[in-house]
Parts: C-alpha cells; structure tokens; sequence
C-alpha cells in the first residue's frame, strides 16, 4: 500500500507540474492590470501575443500624395488580391497601382461623380472580349461603370501586368446609392441599394429587341411597390450594408 501510494502521488505531482507549465505560458492577471494603453500602435509585450509578422513594407506611390491634396468629399481605399492591385479613390477619380512594388500606376478620370463604392468582379462569358477576365465596377450617385480589366502574369513584373478597356456599359442608379456590390463566379453582378433593395446589373453583347445592352433589375420590389404611393409605402428605409454570393447554389 505504501508503495502504491507512493506512485500516486508522484503521477499527481507529474500532472500539476505539468498544468503550471502549461498555465506559465500565458499572462496572469496582475501583467495584464500593469499593461498601460495608447492611441498609438503598440509592439505586443508577450509572444504569444504576435499573431502578424511584417515581412515586406511598399511605400504608397509619390503621385498620390498630390492627388489626396485635392480631394474635396470623399476618399475610400482597398486591395484588389485577384489582380494583386491596391486602389484609392478621391472624389471621382480612382487609381491603381501594384501592391507588390507600388509600381503600374493607373488613374481613370472619365467621369465627374463621386465613387461612392469599386468592386472587381468575373464578366459573363461570351459577352465581352475573351482578353477581359474581370470587372471593374464603380458605382456613383447617377451611375453604375463597368470597365473591363485583362490581367496576365509576367515574368518579368511582380504582380504580372493590368490592361483596362471601355465597355460603353453602364446603368443609371436612379439616385439610389449604391453601398455594396458584389459578382457571382457565373459573372452574375448584384448591388446593394440604400433603399433596401437588392439589384442586379444585366448586359449582353448586344442591344435587344425589348431590353438594353445593359440594365438594372430590381429583385427585391415587388410590381406593386411602383404603383403604391410613397406616403403609404413610407420613408423609412433599411438600407443593405454588405452581401455575399453562395456559388455553391445555384
């Protein structure tokens, strides 16, 4: 009996030794009390805390700084990883350029409204010129833009080589902002709109006999919500924020 206990206490010892060098791993409450906060970022003071490592560091391209000068209303900026492009827009003018060397700099300012949301997304097939493998979609205040975007690797380029091209496809908004937008792996393009409804941008190769080359439908409204007067339907609007696409349901 001596002996057996004498083994069970030592597998207890084993095991709290190994619970306490398990627990020491990780902050106790008094180090996180002494942890003072501040505005600024902030280098984490243990390792278990480290959970991104900075590898590499491109600086933003010289010429926006002279750009962001001039902006007047609004500016929104974010990654394009499809085509390995990062994108600022200010006012009405969106650029480009490759995140992996801040190289291939790209303005398009043909048009004079304010971009109020940029989604890149896949085109139908047998639509537009088989060079053009996505989307480019802004969207303003009166308008929604589709340009078309052929990227291909390139040896010789970090980050391969973008070409845009004119679509001459767009479609009013009909003062609707437009606060999402998104495309499906189909090349299917839905918008989400302040008003709470859900649209979707339609184009083909060609003009129809009853339709244009380009149009937005409504999906949400119903025929009924066009013929009801605005005081009975209300003012009040729940506007859609963010939506994703299920590829997977057809």
């Amino acid at each position: 009996p001596a002996a057996e206990l004498q083994a069970l206490l030592s597998s207890s010892a084993t095991e709290i030794q190994a619970g306490h060098t398990a627990d020491a791993k990780y902050p106790t409450l008094d180090q996180l009390v002494q942890t003072t906060t501040s505005g600024e970022y902030n280098q984490a003071l243990f390792p278990d805390w480290v959970l991104f490592v900075k590898t590499q560091s491109v600086p933003l391209p010289d010429s926006l700084f002279d750009q962001y000068d001039l902006l007047h209303c609004r500016c929104f900026m974010g990654l394009f990883p499809e085509i390995q492009r990062a994108w600022l827009t200010i006012d009405h003018r969106l650029f480009l350029w490759n995140y992996e060397d801040g190289s291939e700099f790209h303005a398009y300012e043909e048009q004079d409204q304010i971009i109020i949301s940029v989604a890149l997304v896949k085109p139908r097939t047998d639509v537009l010129d088989s060079q053009i493998n996505h989307l480019l979609v802004l969207a303003t205040p009166l308008e929604a833009i589709l340009l078309g975007v052929a990227s291909r690797p390139s040896k010789k380029k970090a980050g391969g080589e973008v070409t845009f091209y004119s679509t001459q496809l767009n479609v009013p908004t009909d003062n609707v902002s437009i606060h999402h937008m998104v495309g499906s792996a189909a090349g299917r393009i839905f918008m989400a709109g302040s008003d709470s409804n859900l649209y979707e941008i339609v184009y083909a190769a060609e003009e129809g006999w009853f339709s244009r080359r380009c149009r937005k439908v409504n999906l949400t409204a119903s025929i009924y919500s066009y013929l009801m007067p605005s005081f009975l339907t209300g003012s009040e609007s729940d506007p859609v924020i963010h939506m994703v696409v299920d590829d997977s349901r057809q």
